[in-house]
C-alpha cells in the first residue's frame, strides 16, 4: 500500500536534514510492514532557511538539493509538497500563482513523480477556498509547463554544496539515533528536532497502540 511521508516539521523550524532523517526512518518502517513510501519533501521558505540563508540568493538550489539527496539515499517516488512554494506566497493572487508556477517548473526540471499545488488564496484565506483561486494556480502551472516545454531549469553549483551538507547532516542524525537507542528515545530526546528547532514531541499517543490478542 502506498503512503506519503511529509516533512511538515520543516514549517516550524526543524532543519531539513533532521526532518529527512525522520522521513527515512518512517519510510524504512513502512517498507518492513509491506508498504510503499512516497517521499514528500517541502519546497518551502522555512524558518531554517530564513535564519541560515540557504535561499538568500534563490529558491532553486536548496530545493534541488533536497530532491537530489533523497534520490542519492533511497529509491522511492519523490512528490514535493504540500503544497510547493509554502511560505513564498502572499495575499496577492497573481504573486501567489506565479510562485506556485515557478516551483512547479523547478519540480518538472528535477523530474519528480508528482507535485501538490495550492490555490492562490490558500496562504491567507483562513476559510473556504474559492473556485477562482483554484483555477488561478492550475492555469499558471499549465502556462509554466508550456513555457518550459522539453527544456529545464538548471540548478547552480550551490545545489551540490547543499546536497553534501544535507547528506552529512542526515547521516549524523541517524548515527545519533542509534547511539540513544532507537527512534522513540531519539524523538523524545530531541535528536530529530528539539524545542530550539521548534519541535515539541509529546506523549499524547502513549498506550494507544496495543498488541492484538491471538485467538486460541
Amino acid at each position: 500500500m502506498p503512503f506519503d511521508v511529509v516533512t511538515n516539521e520543516e514549517l516550524c523550524g526543524v532543519p531539513a536534514y533532521k526532518a529527512f532523517a525522520g522521513m527515512l526512518i518512517t519510510a524504512a518502517v513502512g517498507v518492513r510492514l509491506g508498504a510503499r513510501p512516497i517521499l514528500q519533501p517541502l519546497f518551502c521558505y522555512s524558518p531554517e532557511v530564513m535564519v541560515n540563508g540557504q535561499m538568500e540568493d534563490d529558491y532553486v538550489d536548496y530545493n534541488a538539493a533536497k530532491v537530489r539527496v533523497l534520490r542519492e539515499i533511497v529509491d522511492a517516488p519523490v512528490w514535493p509538497g504540500a503544497p510547493i512554494g509554502f511560505l513564498t506566497h502572499s495575499e496577492d493572487r497573481v504573486q501567489s500563482s506565479l510562485t506556485t508556477a515557478l516551483h512547479a517548473m523547478l519540480a518538472a526540471s528535477l523530474d519528480v513523480d508528482a507535485i501538490t499545488i495550492a490555490s492562490s488564496d490558500e496562504a491567507y484565506s483562513r476559510g473556504p477556498i474559492t473556485a477562482a483561486a483554484r483555477i488561478d494556480t492550475l492555469r499558471a502551472t499549465r502556462e509554466a509547463f508550456r513555457f518550459l516545454g522539453a527544456t529545464a531549469v538548471s540548478p547552480g553549483p550551490r545545489a551540490d554544496f547543499w546536497q553534501e551538507r544535507l547528506l552529512a547532516g542526515i547521516e549524523q542524525v541517524l548515527k545519533d539515533v542509534l547511539v540513544v537507542g532507537g527512534f522513540v528515545p531519539a524523538m523524545y530526546q530531541g535528536v530529530l528536532g528539539n524545542r530550539e528547532d521548534g519541535a515539541y514531541p509529546g506523549r499524547a499517543g502513549a498506550n494507544t497502540v496495543a498488541e492484538r490478542a491471538t485467538a486460541c
